[in-house]
């Protein structure tokens, strides 16, 4: 299910997943790559306005911190945190977008996680 609802959401240029943070694995998931978090800055800097990174809103590194990466990176396409289903969405949405307003950010719930 989770696949599908990634699938379905980031319909972009790229997508990459913060591999090792991701309860599922995507291994093999056509159009998905994984990439390391410490390799996170260097593929935030080649990436357009169309393409998409997605990792759990939190873990070992939240989506707080992921933003911080992306934004002092100058990355400016969309991050997309993937979640179980929260109380609180819109105000975990609305925070991290204040705080981080030069990236893209939403979230996806998914019931299987």
């Amino acid at each position: 299910m989770l696949h599908s609802i990634i699938a379905d959401t980031m319909m972009k240029r790229k997508t990459l997943l913060i591999k090792n943070l991701a309860p599922i694995d995507f291994t093999n998931t056509k159009d998905i790559e994984q990439i390391d978090i410490t390799d996170l800055p260097k593929h935030a800097q080649g990436l357009g306005d169309e393409d998409v990174i997605a990792a759990p809103l939190f873990g070992t590194f939240d989506a707080f911190e992921i933003a911080g990466i992306l934004q002092d990176n100058h990355y400016q396409g969309t991050f997309l945190a993937i979640s179980p289903v929260l109380p609180a969405r819109d105000q975990i949405i609305h925070e991290i977008r204040k705080q981080f307003p030069k990236v893209k950010f939403d979230i996806v719930e998914a019931q299987d996680l």
